[in-house]
């Protein structure tokens, strides 16, 4: 049976056939380094042994023998500069190796033929030559140990000759002189051996050095790398955690603020509908109403910053959208700026709820303005663009819409665009901005699914760009539902809110719409009512209760009134989650038109 092979004992296979390549490699490449000193020291030795045989040898062929030394010197000297000069040698060590070996083999056997065939007659001379032989064999342990088969190659065809001459002398001292020859070039080969295992050794163990100094700066910059994103994480971790609980803050309060306003809201309308002949009051009343509208938009701003508004995503063709929003966004650039947009791109369809995404274009719009006190050119751009998975940060790979503003303005520094999205926080002149619009920017965004990327430089201006999740199926072309305008027809609705201004308002809006009301502080109270004798057609209740909040007293009436109808009213409705599900919902503050319209819908 045949089994998978071992990853690590593959892997170090690998890296020991790479690392013999490249002992090779250094082997010949420490050969032909020493070269030139074992090529000068070979016609220095020439020279003394042409003086030192001159009278006891043959003259000429002492010369050829001479001229055919120095022609092998100056061949290998010039394979010396070919391999220095090859910027291919690294390629061709075993081409390299072979030649060196065999210019170190016909170098040996020349200095093999002089101590066989010049052997001059007196132990003075015989000894000079033993001398220059055995001293060019240790030479040449110091400049080929790197490379054993060149070693071999010069040693025993120069030492072997000579010893045999001394070996077929009839005398002792002859003998005792061969012999010591052939110890002689076995110690060398030995000693070249042990030098050819250190030279492995020592070259493996700086492979394995400058590898693991490679590792090392591998793990060190694996651990810069991780020590930046780790502080990154922190970073962005101890800013969610800020955002989290500045966010639940202001959920909470918007929630207690949305109730008051739908007091305000719903008793300024009423009033006003009731006082048409006093020309003194109602002025003051529209103006108490406009104010209370606009605390509803900045609790709208707060509640889209802490990313807990209510959203209505569909699928928007952000091009139509852009079309659409034509005139309100000249109205808001103003006259001094250049609008030019850019639409082309077909087919940007974004899952979003199209009036905050009009809301939120509006806010970069004024940015972008209030940006160019002298005017300028206001680009609108919609386009495709893709996420990586690692850029934008917290957005998955994919495929995404994108709606960008930029702007020729002032621009922002790099302190002031890396507190852009921090609540409160503005550059414009005290009380002329709540410091709110591109955070609620970015909570919108976030809630989508999507982000925001803010770019700008002191001035050269700046971009704003909002991703946002691509949308499939039908395309809704209008940004704006309007609520239906059937008229409600006269129901007995059972009325439950814990906060006693909130419930008198709503309570005098069903009442001004002909609705026979009853009201209650808690959910047992509602209970009550609903258990009793009393006929009840709709149950308007707050969410936020205590003991038992508005989804569960939903729940239990309709399981002792199964046709009763519910209505949900909550000053923060994403705080409902999965309560929401299948029951309607509408949030606080809102106007008298828009609760009669809602009843309407339920008797529908």
């Amino acid at each position: 049976m045949a089994t998978e092979p071992n990853s690590a004992a593959t892997g170090e296979a690998a890296k020991e056939l790479g690392w013999a390549q490249l002992i090779a490699q250094e082997r010949v490449n420490a050969l032909y380094r020493q070269m030139p000193i074992a090529l000068g020291v070979t016609m220095i030795n020439l020279a003394l042994t042409l003086a030192a045989l001159m009278q006891s040898a043959n003259g000429a062929a002492l010369w050829a023998w001479a001229g055919a030394l120095a022609l092998v010197t100056g061949l290998r000297l010039g394979i010396w500069r070919a391999h220095e000069h090859n910027p291919a040698r690294y390629a061709d060590t075993q081409v390299w190796q072979r030649i060196a070996t065999l210019g170190a083999l016909v170098a040996g056997v020349l200095w093999g033929v002089a101590g066989f065939v010049f052997y001059p007659a007196g132990a003075l001379n015989q000894a000079f030559l033993a001398f220059v032989i055995g001293g060019m064999c240790a030479g040449a342990v110091t400049v080929s140990s790197a490379h054993l088969p060149s070693l071999i190659a010069f040693v025993l065809p120069a030492a072997l000759p000579l010893s045999l001459r001394f070996l077929l002398e009839s005398d002792r001292l002859h003998a005792v002189m061969g012999a010591m020859v052939l110890i002689f070039a076995a110690a060398l080969l030995l000693v070249g051996r042990l030098f050819n295992d250190y030279f492995t050794d020592a070259f493996r163990l700086q492979l394995a050095l400058a590898e693991r100094g490679r590792a090392l700066d591998d793990s060190n910059e694996s651990l810069r790398a991780e020590i930046v994103r780790r502080e990154t994480t922190e970073a962005t971790l101890r800013q969610s955690q800020k955002l989290e609980a500045l966010g639940r803050l202001t959920g909470g309060i918007a929630h207690d603020f949305n109730n008051v306003l739908t007091g305000v809201l719903g008793f300024t309308g009423i009033a006003l509908k009731r006082i048409d002949k006093d020309a003194h009051l109602k002025p003051l009343l529209e103006n108490a109403l406009k104010a209370a509208e606009r605390g509803a938009t900045l609790t709208q701003r707060l509640l889209a910053f802490a990313r807990k508004q209510t959203l209505n995503p569909r699928p928007v063709d952000l091009a139509v959208l852009i079309e659409e929003m034509r005139a309100l966004i000249a109205h808001a650039a103003g006259t001094a700026s250049n609008i030019r947009f850019d639409v082309a791109d077909a087919g940007a369809i974004a899952l979003v709820d199209a009036g905050q995404l009009e809301l939120a274009i509006l806010n970069l719009v004024i940015n972008a303005r209030d940006a160019m006190p002298e005017g300028g050119t206001l680009v609108i751009e919609v386009a495709h663009r893709s996420a990586d998975g690692s850029f934008p940060p917290g957005l998955a790979a994919g495929l995404y819409a994108m709606v960008a503003v930029t702007d020729t303005g002032i621009g922002m520094d790099e302190e002031t665009l890396a507190n852009a999205f921090e609540p409160f926080f503005t550059t414009k002149p005290a009380g002329s901005g709540s410091g709110l619009g591109l955070s609620m920017v970015q909570g919108f965004a976030a809630q989508s699914g999507g982000t925001v990327l803010l770019a700008s430089r002191t001035g050269e201006g700046t971009r704003a760009e909002i991703w946002l999740p691509l949308a499939t199926g039908d395309v809704e072309l209008s940004a704006h539902e309007m609520p239906s305008q059937v008229p409600a027809a006269r129901a007995r609705i059972l009325l439950c809110d814990d906060d006693g201004d909130s419930r008198a308002a709503v309570a005098e809006m069903l009442r001004s719409d002909g609705h026979a009301v009853t009201e209650t502080s808690s959910a047992g109270a509602a209970l009550d009512v609903i258990e009793g004798s009393e006929a009840v057609d709709i149950l308007v209740t707050d969410y936020a209760m205590p003991a038992m909040n508005g989804a569960e007293l939903a729940a239990e009436a309709k399981l002792r009134r199964p046709a009763l109808k519910t209505l949900l009213i909550s000053g923060h409705p994403a705080a409902l989650g999965d309560d929401a599900l299948g029951r309607a919902v509408l949030a606080k503050p809102f106007s008298r038109a828009a609760l009669a319209s809602r009843i309407a819908q339920l008797q529908g």
